[in-house]
């Protein structure tokens, strides 16, 4: 159906390994099936960025709550689609993510509104330097830290530092975990001013 609606499919596997190093160009769209990250899904997405040349993952999925969804984000994923939605309302999304959008279940739309309603006025303070604020940024958009060096400036090495301090110092053990802090906290809120799922 792909094929025939302007888009090239260039493969179909069953595990990220199967595609090899460098496959596709920049900005391909992967979609990948939500019972495929039970377990490791974060290294399994994870896996898929460093493969391919700065992908944009799409997950499908039934029932995946706001906090599931968002750890999704967090690990690299451009946006997640209910896999009951007609194909031509799944196209319409995938266009959105060709063109740079990022895409979430409407019905999820009043519970972030809810969310914002209770966020501070005031981001807490993290005890994070201003580079580290930038990295954190960039894991609260759910960006690989090859985008992340790229949008801020940066050497991928140095962001791979900043990224284990912010660890550190926020007490958490990997990205999903930073990035759910700082939305969660409202210092996401606050230092991107309500974009934070927005493209660089």
């Amino acid at each position: 159906m792909f094929t025939e609606n302007g888009y090239r499919v260039i493969a179909s596997v069953n595990d990220p390994q199967q595609l090899g190093r460098g496959a596709g160009d920049a900005n391909d769209i992967v979609v990948v099936e939500g019972t495929l990250l039970e377990g490791d899904g974060q290294g399994l997405l994870s896996d898929i960025a460093e493969r391919m040349d700065d992908p944009r993952i799409v997950v499908t999925g039934r029932g995946f709550s706001l906090e599931r969804i968002a750890a999704v984000m967090a690990a690299g994923a451009y946006g997640f689609v209910d896999a009951d939605l007609t194909f031509p309302a799944f196209r319409i999304h995938i266009d959105l993510v060709a063109s740079g959008e990022r895409v979430i279940p409407s019905n999820l739309i009043d519970t972030l509104f809810r969310v914002a309603d209770r966020v501070s006025d005031d981001a807490p303070q993290f005890d994070l330097n201003d580079r580290e604020c930038e990295v954190l940024d960039g894991l609260v958009m759910g960006l690989p830290n090859k985008a992340i060096a790229r949008r801020i400036g940066m050497s991928e090495p140095s962001v791979k530092l900043a990224v284990k301090s912010i660890f550190r110092k926020l007490e958490v053990q990997n990205r999903t975990q930073a990035a759910l802090l700082a939305r969660e906290s409202g210092w996401a809120e606050v230092r991107l001013n309500g974009n934070a799922y927005q493209p660089h």
